[in-house]
């Protein structure tokens, strides 16, 4: 029976030592590394386009949608820049860079979607000759009390008075 009390007291110790093995180390006066903690968050390095690209995508939303014609020619100009200019990729704001490119190249406004920039309103009166013997448009009817007012547009030439 002492045998095996023996036995079961070293084999404890042992274990026991080989779980406080870095502190055992420490009080021999041996140099022991500091054991990594559990729940340190590895360090990753920070993309430093990360804030141009989130720029790039809230100023052109079809950015983020892919297949739209803006992220196609988006990804087209990219590959490009890869094979032409690769240092234009090491830049921290190429992607807001590529996108107005982008946006350029298909005639787009900043937040327009994909929806192309409209061309200037033109109406086809704005075209008639004035003066020229062409007939001016009419002038709506003057409500009661209006007559000489800001709101009056006949001149006072023609008045009735």
């Amino acid at each position: 029976m002492n045998k095996w009390l023996l036995l079961l007291v070293i084999i404890g110790l042992g274990v026991a030592g080989y779980l406080h093995r870095d502190t055992i180390s420490g009080w021999l006066g041996h140099k022991t590394e500091a054991p990594a903690a559990d729940d340190a968050a590895p360090t990753v390095a920070q993309n430093p386009a990360k804030a141009s690209s989130d720029l790039a995508v809230k100023t052109y939303p079809q950015l983020g949608v892919q297949g739209s014609p803006f992220n196609i020619r988006f990804v087209a100009n990219f590959n490009q820049m890869k094979n032409t200019n690769p240092s234009f990729l090491a830049q921290p704001d190429w992607p807001m860079q590529l996108a107005t490119r982008t946006a350029h190249d298909l005639g787009m406004l900043p937040g327009a979607g994909a929806t192309p920039a409209p061309a200037p309103f033109t109406s086809a009166l704005d075209n008639r000759a004035y003066g020229n013997g062409a007939t001016p448009a009419p002038t709506p009817p003057l409500l009661p009390g209006l007559e000489g007012s800001a709101l009056d547009q006949k001149p006072k030439s023609s008045r009735g008075h």
